[in-house]
């Protein structure tokens, strides 16, 4: 799953354009990120094309993209600070290919 600062509006619009396969949840005020330490700042408006138009979207928060990895007991076992978001996937597949 995934964490954003968008509301949950702007998610559906961005999970259905993007055809994504796993779910968003919303954190418009960043309380979770606040509990999990990740970078936050206050948001606004961001531009998306959707059917061939630009849409104004809102954003509650902004935050850096960390990649968290817990296990079934809900230990973390892996923190990606430095995510790279068209390779994230991927790593995070060779994350449990190794392991």
């Amino acid at each position: 799953m995934g964490i954003s600062g968008d509301p949950v509006s702007t998610l559906k619009l961005f999970e259905n354009v993007n055809h994504l396969n796993f779910t968003l949840l919303s954190d418009v005020d960043g309380d979770i990120m606040s509990k999990l330490g990740v970078p936050f700042r206050e948001g606004g408006t961001r531009t998306m094309e959707i059917g061939g138009k630009e849409v104004q979207l809102p954003q509650g928060v902004t935050a850096a993209r960390w990649t968290f990895i817990f296990d079934s007991k809900g230990k973390l076992i892996s923190l990606d600070k430095e995510v790279n978001a068209a390779e994230d996937s991927q790593n995070v597949l060779n994350f449990f290919k190794n392991r």
